[in-house]
């Protein structure tokens, strides 16, 4: 088997969240955020979980705003804003 692409910017991603335009990874106390088509990262979230970032939760309100919910094993859960890119604590 081939893997369509490599990224090997980050040690390890606990886990993965895809919207239609952006593959989120949750790794050791951060987030990264990829384009799926040029597989470049497009964003990164550092500085507000302290431990691993375990959680990614996409959810789209009713007025078509898109939220992601990110868990952490340092007890903390935080709400970002995708649009427009970089994310946005919330």
């Amino acid at each position: 088997r081939q893997c369509a692409a490599h990224i090997t910017t980050k040690p390890v991603a606990f886990c993965v969240s895809a919207l239609s335009d952006q593959v989120w990874f949750g790794s050791r106390d951060e987030i990264v955020v990829v384009d799926p088509t040029t597989f470049k990262c497009v964003g990164e979230v550092r500085g507000y979980h302290t431990n691993s970032v375990f959680a990614l939760l996409p959810t789209r309100t009713t007025d078509g705003r898109t939220f992601v919910w990110s868990g952490s094993f340092d007890l903390s859960v935080c709400v970002w804003g995708v649009d427009p890119l970089p994310p946005k604590l919330l």
